[in-house]
């Protein structure tokens, strides 16, 4: 371990701990090329019993084989099995199979969301321990590109710049996308991890009100200002589980246009069946969930119309990704990814998207 890594350690512990031998077997979860291994198990101290880990050690398995492999009474399995649900540590797949996170990222995920369905002021314990979850995912900067393990993200324009674009699929565009799960009742709103696990990490919590800068979306106070969404069956399951936020569909329309008004670049796993948006800017976000992505681009890209063009470099300003220079020339389009911040943006609406791939571009899930 890092000395870092080792003071998170002593600051969960007090010292750095003896490990029973039965938390050595959390390393077999866990890729070694993305995790620390030496730190999962400090990990598991921090979040499990010794009973808790004999039966994660069964999964993935309902609560009657996970009782008939430990030996443990079914109702107490199922009581450990469900709390560990609701508090982030595990969880549950449609058929009622418990089983862990695959990775460190989500885990964190998941710990999170539980923390803030609380709605209780973070311990410095609580912080401690999300903290020394990050550190023990390993850091993709300077990894060997066979040995990096990402995960595939497409990127949502911005709803302005496609709503009268023909062609735009459901899964592109975030306010159906958003309005539709309302209207079901599969929509779920979290404050972004990134965003306010970092404030509270540097500063020791999250501002109450937004600053000054334009591009910056600011998270509230609780879940129901938040800007990362579940959606479908992870919507479902994130208001079952870990209590987080059900808007209804006004409440939807107004998240996007509280998007669209800054420089915020909507993110969402690369499939038509949409489970969760992210809503992201690379000058606020956690680098820690900004290394772990393949980005995607989206199908769209922005296509100037010359007579309209003010040469105000307004489009160079707001893209993210750099792939336009001052005069409105998309100069780097490898670097383009469709995210429509420029055409939404634009000072003289001289830009468009048009769809430059076939809907083939997005896997069926």
């Amino acid at each position: 371990m890092t000395d870092f890594q080792k003071n998170l350690v002593i600051k969960v512990f007090g010292c750095i701990p003896e490990v029973p031998e039965i938390y050595q077997e959390a390393k077999q979860f866990y890729n070694p090329l993305t995790t620390h291994h030496d730190m999962i198990v400090y990990v598991w101290m921090a979040l499990y019993t010794e009973d808790e880990v004999r039966m994660l050690l069964t999964l993935p398995a309902n609560s009657k084989e996970v009782a008939e492999k430990t030996g443990f009474d079914e109702a107490y399995v199922c009581e450990r099995l469900n709390g560990l649900a609701k508090d982030g540590k595990l969880m549950y797949t449609p058929t009622g199979f418990a089983r862990l996170a695959p990775n460190m990222t989500l885990t964190l995920d998941f710990l999170y969301f539980a923390y803030e369905g609380k709605k209780i002021p973070y311990t410095q314990e609580e912080l401690n321990i999300l903290q020394m979850v990050q550190n023990s995912q390993r850091s993709r900067v300077g990894m060997a590109p066979e040995n990096k393990i990402k995960l595939p993200m497409r990127i949502i324009p911005k709803h302005g710049s496609i709503k009268n674009v023909p062609g735009v699929m459901p899964c592109e565009d975030v306010m159906q996308i958003l309005t539709d799960s309302a209207k079901l009742g599969i929509l779920a709103y979290e404050r972004c991890v990134c965003k306010v696990m970092s404030s509270y990490w540097s500063k020791g919590s999250y501002p109450a009100e937004g600053d000054d800068n334009p591009n910056y979306l600011h998270e509230g106070c609780c879940n129901e200002g938040g800007h990362c969404f579940q959606v479908g069956t992870s919507g479902k399951y994130f208001n079952r589980f870990l209590a987080s936020y059900s808007g209804n569909e006004e409440d939807a329309i107004k998240k996007v246009e509280e998007i669209e008004e800054t420089t915020t670049i909507c993110i969402a796993n690369n499939s038509r069946l949409t489970t969760n948006i992210c809503c992201c800017h690379f000058d606020y976000c956690n680098p820690y969930y900004m290394e772990a992505w393949e980005y995607i681009p989206s199908r769209f890209r922005p296509v100037k119309r010359e007579r309209k063009c003010l040469y105000c470099g307004k489009c160079a300003e707001v893209c993210q990704f750099h792939a336009i220079d001052k005069n409105g020339f998309i100069n780097l389009p490898d670097k383009c990814m469709g995210c429509g911040n420029c055409v939404t943006k634009c000072s003289g609406k001289a830009l468009k998207m048009e769809i430059v791939h076939t809907s083939d571009w997005i896997p069926e899930a």
